[in-house]
């Protein structure tokens, strides 16, 4: 039996929503924790303080790194093109796209 597109794609469709739900469980019950801490008289007790200063540390800190990834990249692409084509002011790496070839036949009128 030969397998279509469709068929591919409904699988697809019905496979991919099972391999995901167990990071959705797992993600739900670390906010579970959070949502569920201690607050005595609408304060935080010092428990509760201590791991929300914990949890939005590890926030800025994820932050930190995905918003320096791109300058970290640009940083990389620098150094590589100053170590392959020189360093410079006046150096400017040009990427050409190669042309095609002409066909051998010569073209044909309709």
């Amino acid at each position: 039996m030969k397998t279509t597109d469709t068929q591919k794609l409904i699988a697809t469709a019905l496979v991919d929503p099972l391999a995901f739900t167990g990071a959705a469980f797992a993600q739900s019950t670390r906010w579970d924790e959070l949502s569920k801490l201690p607050f005595k008289e609408s304060y935080p007790t010092p428990e509760a303080s201590a791991r929300l200063y914990d949890e939005l540390q590890f926030q800025r800190a994820v932050q930190v790194y995905l918003w320096a990834l791109p300058a970290m990249n640009m940083v990389a692409m620098r150094d590589r093109q100053a170590a392959t084509f020189g360093a410079g002011n006046n150096v400017l790496a040009v990427f050409n796209v190669p042309t095609p070839r002409p066909s051998s036949s010569p073209p044909t009128r309709t």
